[in-house]
C-alpha cells in the first residue's frame, strides 16, 4: 500500500511539474506567478499603458516611449490612424493582456492584448414607426504592442504598437 501511495504522489508530482512547465505564459489573474522578471515588468507595463488610453490619458501613454521620442509621440492621431475614426468617439474597455513574449537576446519582448472597443453615437436612425434601424458599433479586436530594452528599461515602440490597417470590423 505505501508502494502505491508512494508512486501516486510521484506521479502527482510529476504531473503538477509538467503542467508548470508547458502552461502558457498569462499573467492577468491565472499564472502571472509563471512569468520571469523581465516578462512580469512588460505585463505590468502593458496594463498601465492600456489603462492610460482606456482613460484618454495620452500624456501618461506617450511616457511609456523612450525619453527622445516621447514628446514627439501622437497617441490620439495614432489612434484615429488606426480606427479611422477621433478618439473621441471610442469607449476602449475590457482591456487583458494576454501573453508576454521576450526574444532570445532579451532585448525585444511583445506583450498582446484583447480589448473591447465600442463606436460612440453610431445609432444612427430610427425608422418612421421609431424601430431602432442601427446597432451601436462595437468590435473585439486584439494588438500587439513591442517593447525593447535600452539602458536596463523597457520602452514601447509606440509607432510599431499602434499602427493599423484602419478597419474597425463588427463581429
Amino acid at each position: 500500500m505505501k508502494k502505491v501511495l508512494g508512486i501516486a504522489a510521484v506521479l502527482f508530482l510529476a504531473g503538477g511539474l509538467l503542467l508548470v512547465a508547458s502552461a502558457p505564459k498569462i499573467g492577468i489573474g491565472s499564472l502571472g506567478f509563471m512569468l520571469d522578471e523581465d516578462e512580469q515588468q512588460l505585463l505590468k507595463l502593458a496594463q498601465q499603458f492600456l489603462e492610460a488610453i482606456q482613460y484618454k490619458d495620452f500624456k501618461s501613454a506617450a511616457g511609456f516611449h523612450n525619453n527622445e521620442d516621447k514628446d514627439k509621440v501622437d497617441i490620439p492621431k495614432m489612434i484615429e490612424r488606426l480606427f479611422k475614426v477621433k478618439h473621441e468617439v471610442l469607449n476602449i474597455r475590457d482591456m487583458q493582456v494576454t501573453k508576454v513574449t521576450v526574444d532570445s537576446t532579451g532585448k525585444r519582448a511583445r506583450t498582446f492584448f484583447n480589448a473591447n472597443i465600442e463606436l460612440l453615437n453610431s445609432l444612427q436612425r430610427r425608422d418612421k414607426n421609431k424601430k431602432k434601424v442601427t446597432e451601436r458599433d462595437h468590435s473585439d479586436t486584439e494588438g500587439i504592442l513591442y517593447w525593447q530594452k535600452e539602458n536596463g528599461k523597457w520602452v514601447m515602440k509606440l509607432e510599431s504598437s499602434l499602427r493599423g490597417d484602419g478597419k474597425f470590423n463588427n463581429k
